[in-house]
Order: structure tokens, then C-alpha cells, then sequence
């Protein structure tokens, strides 16, 4: 009897295997094999240096989070900028902030926060932000954390998984 394995639990182990899938889809990768060569050689001979990391400034490419979050909810716009208005700079610090994800429908911005925004200098800011996006434009802003964005791809996952076996989920 200890061998014969219960549904509940091929869900799971399948759960991990197609989440493991997405994480290798969802990876950031530079457009060729060489990308990464550029980059070192640029610092090195030619004076220009690349973007700070991947998501930051200037960089086309989204973070691993970002990217299965854009997975999970096709229909967002991605990287809209907002203005912050006249007298913007003296209110918020900034001309304009940019958020990862909107939805233009039910005014609704979402933000996938790494470890980055763990930091007290970098949560001002966040709040700040918050504050910008619904007084000048009515934006409500959900701030996700990458284990939230991971846990929400494996509930996706699992749901999908059990609705094809036809087996109700109990939680």
C-alpha cells in the first residue's frame, strides 16, 4: 500500500516540474550568446558600461518575477510611465515614475518588489510612489514580493493541473 501514490500528491510533484518549467521560460537571457561578451568588452575597452542589472534602468529586459508575472496576466500593459504633474519634482521627488504593470480598465497598477525593496530608503520611496499614483492619476498600486509571484504561478499551476483531472480542489 505504501507504494501506490495518491492523486493529491502526483498534483504536487507535477506542480514543482511545470513550475520549474516556467522559471526556465521566464529567465532573463540576453538577445544573443554573445550579449553578455559585449557588455565585458564595453567596460573594458570601449568606456561605455552596460545597465545596472536586469529590470534597471534602460534595460529592455524584466526580471524573473516580472516575466512570469506578465505570464500569469497576458493582458497588462507593461512598463507604463506616469507623470507627476507640475511642481511634480518638488512633491515626489521625480518627474515621472514607471510602473511594472496596469491595468488601463480598473486604473490598477501592480509592482513586483525584490529584495531591493526591503531596504528603509527604498520603501519611502515605494510609499511615495503609492501616493503619487492615486493623487495625480487615481492609480491604485498592489506591490507584490517575488515568493508571492512564485506562490501565485504554483496556484495557477495547481488549479490547471486538477481542473484537466477533473478533481476538485478542497483548498
Amino acid at each position: 500500500m505504501s507504494d501506490i501514490i495518491r492523486p493529491l500528491e502526483v498534483i504536487e510533484a507535477e506542480t514543482e516540474s511545470e513550475f520549474n518549467q516556467l522559471v526556465r521560460y521566464c529567465k532573463p537571457r540576453y538577445k544573443t550568446d554573445i550579449g553578455m561578451l559585449n557588455d565585458i568588452f564595453n567596460i573594458f575597452f570601449s568606456g561605455r558600461r552596460p545597465t545596472n542589472f536586469i529590470g534597471g534602468c534602460n534595460d529592455t529586459r524584466r526580471t524573473l518575477h516580472e516575466n512570469m508575472f506578465a505570464v500569469l496576466f497576458p493582458g497588462l500593459k507593461q512598463q507604463v510611465s506616469f507623470g507627476t504633474g507640475k511642481g511634480g519634482v518638488e512633491k515626489y521627488l521625480c518627474k515621472r515614475y514607471i510602473v511594472d504593470f496596469y491595468n488601463e480598465s480598473d486604473k490598477t497598477a501592480c509592482e513586483i518588489n525584490g529584495k531591493s525593496h526591503n531596504m528603509d530608503l527604498r520603501k519611502i520611496k515605494d510609499r511615495i510612489k503609492k501616493c503619487c499614483l492615486y493623487i495625480e492619476h487615481g492609480v491604485t498600486m498592489y506591490e507584490f514580493t517575488n515568493k508571492e509571484v512564485e506562490n501565485l504561478a504554483k496556484e495557477r499551476i495547481r488549479k490547471n493541473l486538477l481542473r484537466m483531472r477533473g478533481i476538485e480542489d478542497a483548498g
